[in-house]
């Protein structure tokens, strides 16, 4: 996600209701599958996708995740209850990484702070109090370069 540092408190706070509660309206996600359908049939008829998907297929072998290829019937398989499912079990605070880049100030790092590393959220909270305390706010201090957030 950027933003300009005069937004930046705004976005985090969008991104924050982003990975905490999506929105997530099974008519416009009905939309969105039937539109990624049609471009990935659209794509299908290119030759480069199928070389591309031939060559993966001979270097990994078809049971090798980067061998494996979607097929039309999956979009057809997924549903929002799929996407709901993925997000419940991969997005809580404890398998998160924030990355900041740019010119980032204390207040940017006061905001991520509150919205993300004061307390646990999502619902995969397995890890043990002595695992959290070494997952929490790391940083370098780089006045131009990148800053980041573990936790």
């Amino acid at each position: 996600m950027y933003s300009l540092n005069r937004f930046f408190a705004e976005t985090a706070k969008l991104l924050e209701m982003m990975v905490k509660e999506p929105h997530l309206p099974e008519h416009e996600f009905e939309i969105l599958k039937e539109n990624r359908k049609q471009q990935f049939m659209v794509e299908r008829d290119r030759v480069q996708v199928l070389a591309t998907e031939a060559f993966s297929k001979a270097l990994w072998g078809e049971q090798h995740p980067y061998g494996r290829q979607a097929v039309e019937a999956d979009f057809d398989k997924l549903s929002l209850d799929n996407i709901r499912d993925f997000h419940k079990k991969c997005y809580y605070s404890d398998n998160m990484r924030i990355f900041l880049s740019g010119k980032i100030t204390e207040e940017m790092l006061a905001v991520m702070t509150e919205l993300f590393g004061r307390e646990r959220w999502g619902s995969d909270l397995r890890l043990s109090a002595k695992q959290r305390s070494s997952r929490l706010l790391c940083f370098e201090s780089i006045e131009y370069g990148a800053w980041w957030l573990l936790w």
